[in-house]
């Protein structure tokens, strides 16, 4: 040891050691008069207190020790860090002097601690501190345990762990979640100011970290904003700028984010707004931030939200991340808002315009009656007087009047259903097995005729049926009519049985099948499958959606079961107790309406398979021109062929696929094809005839209900609207074949260069 140096006694190495591992903390309390304290000179600590103090000062958590009666403070270098500005006073003070509310929220811990020698817990304790150039929150979570002198307690070691940002993250993540909850809401509002007022009353519920808000409604593409709501200033607060235009002053500088939609931070509201008062502190908010909100168009956002940054809070890219989401959940909620309002008014306006077409058909159906009853007592007076060659033509017309009242009728009842119109008049239905089995019976003349087997297995029902007869009539008869219309080979079958809390209906076929796909769609109203063979694609479209309906209103279900190309089954189940019905007296059917209403589907069923007329051979000597008629109604067929059989050779056919067949067997001089029938349609049927060379120059006039000639196809070198005149009809065929042969000769003449499929 070198000459002249005193060697440290046992008490200063003591000492030493004790300060050696400390830090700053452990440097300044080395350099410390601890004799002018109430801790007294080092020398002189207990053994206890030594090495208490040399734990504290070199452990990494924040620690402090509170010793004897006053609770005088020590600590480490992480506590100081907590401390902010009250360090080095606090440094050995008492506890209860360093920190304001200690006597009411530390000191009855501390005391319970020292007086039971039991450790205690303070979760999340709230601190205000200045560590950062101003006042800040802080929160911790302290464990208080005691340190033991024999049997008394000497201290309380107080082990902190730091939870501000769990607390601020909690608290901000639940304002998130109180604004999402508040979009949910908001939805019903109906004007932007409402949904404005409910976004400010969520971040009410947070001034800690939201002292106050304010969103600016952009209007006349960022020429104006208007205040539309606010949270945490008074009424009469100088900030509270209700409109802000480009030609007068603005207490916020909102003109640029509306010019640019950038956010701002504006840092000088102490001087903006002298004596501001917002939040939970006396110290008021320094700072706000201006943030755009979506959508932003043409460079204009929709509206500005101005938040207040809390003055015990730093602004860092937490606190500014919080406000970003906040205007991301308030674009997300006005836009919602604004999205549900135009549905609703869209849903308002679909509503009115389903109200206006509902009774426009009711309205129609209504009058279409009156000219149909007139149609049709003329035609069944003439079917009985009319000469035998002359009855074809008017079966032919009493026919279709029957399937025009038919689709009156539906139109007529589905009307009245949308309306949410109950037009049952329901009864007890004692032998619903013997009316199901008459009513296939109505159907089974043309199943038969189709080469299709009918089978019926309707036993008698243990118990009547409470239902409507008519609708139950229309249920049966749509159900036969829609089998037969997609069944071609094999058997139809219609079974009725009871269940234990319902009667049950099936109508099984062999027939084509439905694409899985489209079943989720057969029972929506004017939903056709496109390409699904059958034997006609006329209908209104809306036959087996008023099934489901009249279903439905007897509480009943429907579920169908098909595989291309096996067939269908469709089942019904109709309760047997069903809710009770009002009685009102049942309208008295005529056995006459009845046997009209099961006539028309039977004539409509007749309708599909009424076969062509034999072929009409040429009775005057050279070539007459052959015309090819081509559509999927029966009776249109032969009309017209008999129409026109006068003056040319008439070829007909079902579909385009048998059209083609045709041509390719004996070719034509005309087509007049319908633009909606089966296989191939009337618009691919010209598309085809005009890819082949040997059938380019066959002229085609196509017939259409679409109600008007603008409508035409491409292709095709006339469009013939129905219902057209029978002159109308031969002045159009007349001009075509003129033209061809107009045509033919010039692709004949000597150096034309061209054939007569060119031209």
């Amino acid at each position: 040891m070198p000459a002249g140096r005193p060697v440290p006694t046992p008490a200063v190495r003591a000492t030493e050691a004790m300060f050696a591992g400390g830090g700053e903390l452990g440097r300044l309390m080395s350099t410390t008069d601890w004799g002018t304290t109430a801790f007294g000179p080092v020398d002189r600590w207990p053994a206890l207190l030594r090495d208490t103090v040399a734990m504290v000062l070199a452990n990494p958590v924040p620690m402090s020790l509170m010793w004897g009666e006053d609770l005088l403070q020590l600590y480490n270098d992480a506590y100081r860090d907590l401390l902010g500005g009250r360090h080095p006073e606090a440094l050995g003070r008492s506890v209860l002097r360093v920190w304001p509310d200690a006597e009411t929220t530390i000191a009855p811990v501390v005391r319970q601690v020292v007086d039971t020698g039991t450790a205690r817990r303070l979760i999340d304790q709230p601190f205000v501190v200045n560590r950062h150039g101003g006042p800040e929150d802080l929160f911790a979570t302290i464990a208080y345990s005691p340190v033991r002198d024999g049997d008394r307690v000497a201290g309380v070691l107080a082990i902190l762990v730091d939870t501000t940002d769990q607390v601020r993250s909690a608290r901000r993540l639940t304002t998130l979640h109180r604004l999402a909850d508040t979009s949910r809401e908001a939805s019903d509002t109906t004007t932007d100011h409402e949904v404005c007022e409910w976004l400010m009353r969520a971040l009410a519920a947070n001034p800690q970290d939201v002292p106050f808000a304010l969103v600016y409604l952009v209007e006349e593409r960022g020429v104006r904003a208007h205040l539309a709501a606010s949270t945490g200033l008074t009424h009469d607060s100088p900030a509270l700028d209700q409109l802000v235009t480009s030609e007068r002053p603005a207490a916020w500088p909102l003109h640029k984010s509306m010019r640019t939609a950038e956010p701002q931070v504006v840092e000088d509201l102490l001087t903006r707004f002298p004596g501001m008062v917002s939040g939970t502190w006396p110290q008021p908010p320094h700072t706000a931030v201006i943030l755009p909100i979506s959508p932003i168009r043409d460079g204009v956002p929709a509206a500005l939200l101005v938040l207040g940054v809390s003055s015990h809070a730093p602004f860092d890219a937490a606190h500014r991340q919080f406000f970003d989401l906040i205007a991301e959940r308030v674009a997300a909620t006005l836009t919602a808002a604004r999205i549900d309002r135009e549905q609703k008014r869209q849903m308002a306006a679909l509503a009115d315009l389903n109200r206006a077409k509902n009774l426009f058909l009711a309205g129609l159906s209504h009058e279409f009656r009156t000219p149909l009853t007139l149609v049709l007592l003329p035609l069944e007076e003439q079917l009985t007087t009319l000469p035998a060659e002359h009855r074809d033509t008017a079966r032919i017309a009493h026919r279709n009047a029957l399937r025009l009242l038919r689709m009156v009728n539906t139109l007529l009842a589905f009307s009245e259903l949308e309306q949410g119109r109950d037009p049952r008049v329901v009864e007890d239905v004692e032998d619903l097995a013997g009316l199901t089995t008459d009513l296939a019976g109505v159907l089974r003349p043309a199943i038969e005729r189709a080469n299709l087997a009918l089978v019926v297995d309707c036993p008698p029902l243990d118990r009547p049926v409470r239902l409507d007869r008519a609708m139950w009539e229309t249920v049966v008869l749509s159900l036969l009519s829609n089998a037969l219309k997609h069944t071609f080979t094999g058997s139809i079958t219609i079974a009725l049985g009871s269940r234990q809390h319902h009667v049950e209906l099936v109508v099984t076929d062999t027939g084509t099948g439905i694409d899985p796909a489209e079943i989720p769609h057969l029972f929506t109203r004017f939903h056709r499958i496109e390409g699904a063979k059958a034997r006609s694609r006329e209908g209104s479209g809306i036959g087996l959606a008023l099934v489901r309906q009249l279903v439905g209103l007897h509480h009943g279900s429907i579920r169908v079961r098909s595989e291309p190309d096996l067939g269908s089954t469709f089942t019904v189940w109709i309760p047997y107790a069903q809710p009770q019905h009002a009685q009102r007296p049942a309208p008295a059917r005529s056995a006459e309406e009845k046997a009209r209403m099961r006539q028309a589907f039977a004539e409509e069923a007749e309708s599909w398979l009424v076969g062509d007329e034999p072929a009409v051979l040429p009775s005057a000597p050279g070539r007459r021109a052959t015309v090819l008629v081509v559509d999927d109604n029966a009776d249109m067929r032969n009309y017209l062929r008999r129409m026109l059989s006068d003056q040319y050779d008439v070829l007909t056919a079902a579909g385009g696929d048998q059209a083609l067949d045709r041509l390719a067997g004996r070719g034509a001089d005309l087509i007049i094809g319908d633009v909606v029938v089966p296989d191939l349609d009337g618009v691919r049927l010209v598309e085809r005839v005009r890819a082949d060379p040997s059938l380019r120059a066959i002229p085609i006039i196509l017939l259409t209900a679409l109600g008007t000639s603008s409508q035409a196809v491409r292709g095709a070198h006339d469009v013939l609207v129905k219902p057209f005149t029978a002159r109308e009809l031969f002045a159009r065929v007349e001009a075509q074949l003129a033209l061809r042969r107009v045509r033919n000769a010039t692709a004949e003449r000597p150096g034309s260069g061209a054939s007569a499929a060119d031209v």
